[in-house]
């Protein structure tokens, strides 16, 4: 609802591992139990992609530090650079597209992400911070 999976396609020359496209594969939008597995099939895929000296975008919110520590980890593994792409996308924008796409299942979801939000601090020492300010309607 943020805007980052329209905006990876931009990304063409890099090997794009999305979580939402695991879990269409698997039969569902979201379902707890099978998390952790889509989550393992994710950090499968970067591995692969890495292995192939591919770029690799992970396609996913990772809105906790700890979330985007593990990739950090398997970047500075593979010795590659790790760089973050944010979107701030105002709540209220990603909660009228849950509604204009039909999924207001996932306001929610969208509530609980808003609120566990950390943002990305020095510490955390990415090589760039790609800012987008997502405040399109559409």
């Amino acid at each position: 609802m943020s805007g980052k999976s329209t905006w990876t396609k931009k990304m063409q020359t890099w090997q794009i591992v999305c979580p939402d496209d695991i879990r269409t594969a698997m039969g569902h939008e979201f379902y707890g139990p099978i998390e952790p597995l889509v989550w393992a099939i994710t950090e499968t895929q970067v591995r692969a992609s890495l292995i192939r000296d591919r770029k690799v975008l992970v396609d996913a919110t990772n809105i906790t530090k700890n979330e985007r520590r593990k990739w950090k980890r398997v970047a500075e593994e593979f010795s590659v650079p790790v760089r973050a792409f944010v979107f701030h996308t105002p709540i209220t924008i990603c909660m009228y597209r849950a509604r204009v796409d039909e999924r207001q299942h996932m306001i929610p979801v969208i509530e609980r992400m808003a609120k566990k939000y950390e943002a990305i601090t020095e510490d955390e020492a990415f090589k760039l911070t790609y800012m987008e300010h997502n405040t399109g309607w559409f």
